[in-house]
């Protein structure tokens, strides 16, 4: 141990002496002894030696040119870096005019370090290096105070190395060497600073020119290039001298088309070339391998090899052209432009086609003309195709083609769980649309028919280009179908105009941004019937015109008009607005009919059409305006208690007037009338304003208030007018044209007097005789028929004078049911021998003694004082020790207890001594 201590002490030594030799290296090394070799650079030197390292510092600029001493200069502001010198730049180095930099050594920028020349010489020569370099010529600003042109700004390279050349201004000839990354850009709108690219020679990693216009001299590449970027602008570039480039990106754009020539017989190659717009010119002069043409892009005179190959892509509206040269053979390839929500859910093929990916814009699958193209479904769901605008035929899931001499363009969609084609309006054309299949969501963005049963859910949305939608026969079936309009930006009006051929049923129908029109589709065949299950909303009016049946729920709109329509609902509110039913109109509603409106020029309108309104709870029909009965019109309102209540509801309420025809004489057999019957006691009607009826001229007969006989319009307290009696109000009013009652006699009920000819009359049998109840109706005399014979309220309707009779007969006799039921003699009850004979009541019961012998005696149920802390009824059943477990104080569970704790006891004391070793060898 005493030996390995020692070796220990020996090894901590040694490493202690290196240690402080690093440190000591470290120190002399940082210390300005060493940094002898870095000589600060001045622009009073004139050659940079071989051998030595000068440095621009970091935060410094050192700047070279007419104003620099001369020193020991080719001419003033002249640096020569000699082979074998380095200059590194960590601050700036910029030369101005007259300055000249001469490089064979090697120049280096570290960190923010920048090389940038506005005007005067570089010339780079062989064996020399620069990593990055800045040729910006003078700034505008610079040419406006009348600074020397940026055309007395020259880069030559003709051997060397250069990393990232960044010109922006000047002339650059490259004749040999390498660069890595060249940019010619500038966004001087003419380039009449001065602007020279003329590449000889040498090699070229990436060249990236962007120019706004030709600049004065020409530009031309005779050099290998690996990669060739034309961005948009209005320039041109010539290839010459057996110029090669392996990759040549084109493309136009708003500020212009780049223009690529050839030189003829210069025998120039491109490998790939690319062009999304421009124009290429080979002059017979560039063979190509590969050539890719998308949008405007326009070639001509490109010769291609053996192995290559002419793909075009349309794009958008645009179609590129290739003119090959005389002789070329290369198959000229097309792309098939695949669109619609479904595009990825086919694959095409065709015995020449090719699929080109990892290009871009220009991926996708292309042909040749006369291809057999074959169009495959790669899943289950239903798909829509067209081609070139016209529906391809698509069966077993795939669907063939001819390939054309243009681009065909097949749109693939997801086909809607119903027919959808064209309006008759629009003729022949497309339907416009989308849809979702796992949304179940159908967008309109023109008109169109939809017809047809639903095969499962859709939610149709109507956008503000589908203007006019036509149903026919769309049958819902058992699944739900919603129409809405699609509002895409806020604010946006959407209205719905939906023309109805045959009969349709819809799940829900609302027109949340703008007005809904229903009417009969002007070609249909069959009429107008349209079935809502839920309400029908609009944020603008409702309008209905030769609907032969509408049936919804509540209708609810700023306005509604009604027009020659017949409609079933729940209800009808005007929220802000009039409620018009005309032209024979007929409505019948299980719900009120409100209008809500401040405007004194707004009314409910009711002109020669039926309204039947039944509320229960309600008033039938509410008006915050006048309510205006014209024409051949007739219009019936009840209001019916609720179950159990009697709150007054009157059947007809209205802030302004009511006037009850307009003095039009009838035809013979017209009919028209006003009933109103109320509840609770209630006035039949009640208006805030007057009660007018007809005009009394010689040819209108004065109407007649049947019900009840001597009734009378009379003034309310506070304004207003009721029907009454005297000074009662009536709550049953039947206000007709003389001569349309008959006499109706009630033996036995209530609903005797005139009633009108072919309305029902309402019975209510009297109370039943002791020991009776009702049995049925009876017509005594005259013709008629009953709703229900068997009810005791029931509705009667005659043409004529007619009686009829309540009939009563015995009450059956109930059965007490305290009494026994003594089964017959002859019917005797006889037991199960299979079944044992239960005991007596008053016998003990014996449980069966358990497995062990004995009998166990029975559990007394404490009462809530004595053992139910709850309070309950009862005690649960507690569990008795045969049941094999220990409960909670049983002596049995007591060794158990004891063998836990010593265990736990033992597992800690081991523990301890098990830490406590581990702490005295960590010691």
């Amino acid at each position: 141990m005493k030996h390995a201590r020692l070796t220990l002490r020996h090894w901590a030594g040694v490493a202690g002496i290196a240690l402080t030799l690093l440190v000591f290296a470290g120190v002399l090394w940082l210390s300005p002894l060493a940094a002898g070799d870095e000589v600060p650079l001045t622009p009073e030197m004139g050659t940079l030696k071989a051998g030595t390292t000068y440095v621009v510092p970091a935060g410094e600029q050192v700047s070279i040119g007419s104003n620099a001493d001369a020193g020991d200069c080719l001419y003033p502001g002249t640096i020569t870096i000699e082979k074998g010198a380095t200059l590194i730049v960590r601050g700036e180095l910029v030369w101005e005019e007259d300055a000249s930099l001469e490089v064979e050594g090697s120049v280096r920028c570290e960190g923010d370090g920048r090389v940038l020349q506005k005007l005067g010489r570089l010339n780079i020569r062989e064996s020399a290096s620069i990593d990055r370099l800045e040729v910006s010529g003078i700034s505008a600003m610079e040419a406006d105070r009348g600074a020397p042109s940026s055309g007395n700004t020259y880069v030559s390279i003709s051997g060397g190395h250069v990393g990232q050349l960044n010109l922006r201004a000047g002339r650059l000839i490259v004749s040999g060497g390498t660069v890595g990354s060249l940019k010619a850009q500038t966004e001087v709108p003419s380039c009449s600073v001065g602007f020279l690219l003329q590449c000889q020679g040498g090699e070229i990693g990436t060249l990236d020119i962007q120019l706004p216009q030709d600049p004065p001299d020409e530009m031309y590449l005779a050099a290998h290039v690996g990669t060739l970027i034309m961005r948009p602008g209005d320039y041109q570039l010539k290839l010459t001298n057996a110029a090669r480039v392996d990759q040549l990106q084109l493309s136009g754009g708003d500020a212009g088309s780049p223009r690529l020539m050839g030189e003829v017989g210069s025998a120039c190659s491109i490998g790939a070339l690319t062009a999304a717009g421009g124009v290429i010119d080979g002059a017979d002069a560039i063979t190509c391998n590969q050539i890719y043409l998308s949008g405007d892009a326009r070639a001509t005179g490109l010769l291609t090899e053996a192995e290559g190959g002419v793909y075009l892509a349309a794009q958008g509206g645009k179609r590129p052209s290739f003119t090959p040269s005389a002789g070329a053979a290369n198959p000229l390839y097309r792309r098939v432009e695949l669109t619609g929500n479904a595009a990825q859910a086919v694959t095409l093929s065709a015995p020449s086609g090719k699929s080109i990916s990892g290009r871009g814009d220009f991926d996708g699958f292309y042909c040749k003309e006369g291809d057999q193209v074959t169009v495959t479904s790669t899943g289950s769901d239903p798909l829509d195709i067209t081609r070139n605008n016209m529906y391809l035929a698509f069966s077993n899931g795939s669907a063939t083609y001819t390939a054309s001499a243009g681009f065909d363009q097949l749109q693939v969609k997801y086909a809607p769980p119903l027919s959808i084609g064209m309006t008759h309006t629009a003729g022949t054309g497309r339907a416009q649309y989308t849809y979702d299949p796992v949304s179940h969501i159908l967008i309109l963005e023109n008109n169109c028919r939809l017809s047809g049963t639903v095969q499962e859910d859709v939610h149709i949305k109507v956008t503000s280009g589908a203007g006019y939608i036509e149903l026919n026969k769309v049958d819902r079936g058992a699944h739900c179908v919603t129409l809405e309009p699609l509002i895409r930006q806020e604010g946006e009006t959407v209205g719905i105009f939906i023309g109805l051929d045959g009969a349709s049923h819809l799940t829900a129908l609302s027109s949340s941004a703008g007005p809904l029109s229903l009417v009969k589709e002007a070609h249909a065949v069959e009429d107008g019937l349209l079935t809502v299950d839920g309400d029908l909303a609009a944020a603008g009016a409702i309008s209905a015109s030769n609907i032969q049946t509408l049936t919804c729920k509540k209708i609810t709109a700023p306005s509604a008009s009604f027009n020659n329509c017949i409609a079933l609902c729940d209800g009808m509110e005007s929220t802000n607005g009039s409620i018009n039913l005309i032209n024979g109109s007929d409505l019948t509603a299980n719900g009120p009919i409100v209008l809500r409106s401040q405007n004194e020029n707004h009314a409910l309108s009711i002109t020669s059409s039926r309204v039947n309104v039944c509320a229960a709870g309600e008033t039938p029909i509410q008006s915050d305006r006048k309510i205006v009965i014209t024409g051949n019109s007739c219009v019936t309102a009840r209001a019916l208690p609720v179950k159990g209540e009697n709150i007054p509801l009157p059947a007809v309420v209205t802030s302004g007037d009511l006037l009850l025809f307009d003095g039009t004489p009838l035809s013979s057999g017209q009919d028209r009338f006003f009933y109103a019957l109320s509840s609770g006691g209630a006035p039949a009607v009640q208006a805030g304003g007057e009660i007018a009826f007809s005009l009394k001229t010689a040819d209108t007969p004065l109407p007649t208030i049947a019900r009840p006989q001597d009734g009378e319009i009379i003034p309310l307290e506070g304004g207003g007018q009721t029907f009454g009696v005297g000074d009662r109000p009536t709550t049953d009013v039947l206000v007709a044209p003389a001569g349309r009652f008959y006499t109706l006699a009630v033996d036995g009920g209530s609903g005797s007097g005139n009633q009108l000819i072919g309305q029902p009359a309402y019975l209510t049998a009297d109370p039943a005789p002791e020991g009776m109840v009702f049995d049925r109706w009876e017509l005594v005399s005259g013709e008629g028929r009953f709703a229900d014979t068997t009810a005791a309220n029931t509705a009667f309707t005659a043409s004529a004078e007619a009686t009829v009779r309540a009939l009563y007969r015995e009450a059956p006799v109930e059965s007490d049911p305290d009494e026994p039921v003594t089964p017959a003699p002859e019917d005797p009850v006889k037991p199960d021998p299979d079944e044992p004979t239960p005991p007596a009541p008053d016998d003990p019961v014996d449980p069966a003694p358990p497995d062990g012998g004995g009998q166990t005696p029975p559990t007394p149920t404490p009462s809530p004082e004595e053992g139910d802390p709850s309070g309950g009824d009862a005690a649960p059943p507690t569990q008795g020790p045969e049941d094999g477990a220990s409960q909670t104080g049983d002596a049995s569970a007591l060794p158990t207890w004891l063998a836990i704790l010593t265990a736990s006891l033992l597992v800690a004391v081991l523990c301890k001594r098990h830490f406590a070793g581990w702490k005295h060898l960590q010691r």
